[in-house]
């Protein structure tokens, strides 16, 4: 905008000069004045709305990061290659291998709230650079691997039953986001909130239902599997026999002994 500005005033003045010398010039050259700014906006300027910022290529090389609002593109040398958007996003992921001191795996959900800095525009450095030429998925990837990064190396100094309680949970969670900040500022990127709504690891009245429901799903496939050998064999085959085969099939399918072996057993 600042640059559109600047041509029109140049023109403005350009005009004036001719109008002081020769005034007659003021009937066609104000007119011609008026028709060249309008002309230089509609060819010239690009909106851009909030809360996005527009990537300048000038001769198809990065240039800067443009305002939102109307900026102005020099013709046959400017290009708006996409949009970024400033907005507030969100990430959600568990974070592996998420071990505490006394060797613990509590299970870890974060949700993450972060954004592109606001600060990122005009010219910039190489490593804000960068960023802004990632693509969306690849900025996300980024800042996930930032924060369980972080994570991993926090929940070393805790134990499982300090991470019981709430308010050392969101402890945690502030530390993480201004650790991984001290790491993402430098990309022009900024974690607003981290929140954990994970868990501790499961009672055993429930990890009992669990392993219920695991064995009853192997009796299921049992009985398919010996049915299914049955319909091949025929009504002849004993149930020990299928029982037999049912094992056999299972032990190979884990790389196990042939239980029909008899001197592999002793």
């Amino acid at each position: 905008m600042t640059t559109y500005r600047i041509i029109c005033f140049v023109a403005l003045c350009i005009c004036l000069v001719f109008i002081f010398y020769y005034p007659w010039t003021v009937f066609f050259l104000l007119p011609l004045w008026v028709a060249f700014i309008f002309l230089l906006w509609k060819i010239a300027m690009f909106p851009v709305s909030e809360p996005k910022r527009a990537v300048i290529y000038r001769m198809e090389v990065f240039h800067h990061i443009a305002k939102s609002g109307y900026i102005f593109l020099m013709p046959t040398f400017d290009r708006v290659e996409r949009e970024i958007s400033l907005a507030e996003e969100m990430l959600d992921f568990k974070v592996p291998q998420f071990y505490t001191a006394d060797g613990s795996r509590p299970t870890c959900n974060l949700e993450v709230a972060w954004k592109i800095r606001n600060d990122v525009e005009g010219r910039l450095s190489d490593k804000v650079r960068d960023m802004v030429l990632m693509t969306d998925d690849q900025r996300k990837k980024l800042v996930e691997q930032v924060v369980i990064r972080m994570a991993r190396e926090l929940a070393l100094s805790y134990v499982s039953d300090q991470l019981k309680d709430n308010r050392v949970r969101e402890g945690f969670c502030t530390t993480v986001t201004q650790a991984a900040n001290e790491m993402l500022n430098s990309h022009g990127l900024v974690i607003e909130r981290i929140f954990w709504r994970g868990s501790l690891p499961i009672p055993d009245v429930l990890k009992a239902e669990i392993d219920g429901m695991v064995a009853a799903a192997e009796v299921k496939s049992m009985v398919n599997v010996i049915k299914t050998i049955r319909e091949d064999l025929g009504e002849n085959v004993s149930a020990e026999d299928l029982y037999a085969m049912h094992e056999f099939i299972k032990m190979m399918r884990q790389g196990g002994a042939n239980p029909f072996n008899r001197n592999s057993q002793g």
